[in-house]
């Protein structure tokens, strides 16, 4: 009799992953100090944002600042993914490839808009350990 063996591990080369969304966020702060957070990498794993789209629900064009800012750092031009983007009125625009890249644990992903309740963000991201 033959024996067939299965892995039932990852074995070389495979990184555990997972898809994860980054709910809708309704932008009300309108400076740096406001800024509200999209996202906050948790401990243990990186995100790679595969997704990320942002609508603009009012009648004026409207501005949007996105800062990825390092475990224990602050909101600052050093860290700025987008700044000042104009978003037209009644739009909807996909931002994946104007920004992001790879986040490392304890990132916080935070936006803020030149006018409040105009601009919504959401997409979705992948976890790796």
């Amino acid at each position: 009799m033959t024996e067939i063996r299965v892995a039932t591990q990852p074995t070389g080369g495979v990184i555990p992953a997972r898809d994860v969304p980054i709910d809708h966020l309704l932008i009300t702060g309108t400076t740096s100090g406001a800024a509200q957070t999209l996202y906050a990498v948790r401990d243990g794993v990186m995100l790679k944002v595969r997704r990320l789209a942002v609508a603009n629900v009012t009648g004026t064009a409207a501005t949007l600042s996105l800062n990825a800012i390092p475990s224990g750092g602050s909101i600052g031009d050093g860290n700025a993914e987008l700044k000042g983007y104009s978003v037209a009125a009644n739009t909807a625009v996909d931002l994946t490839d104007m920004g992001g890249g790879l986040y490392q644990a304890g990132t916080v992903i935070k936006a803020y808009s030149g006018t409040g309740s105009a601009l919504v963000l959401h997409g979705w991201g992948e976890e790796v350990l």
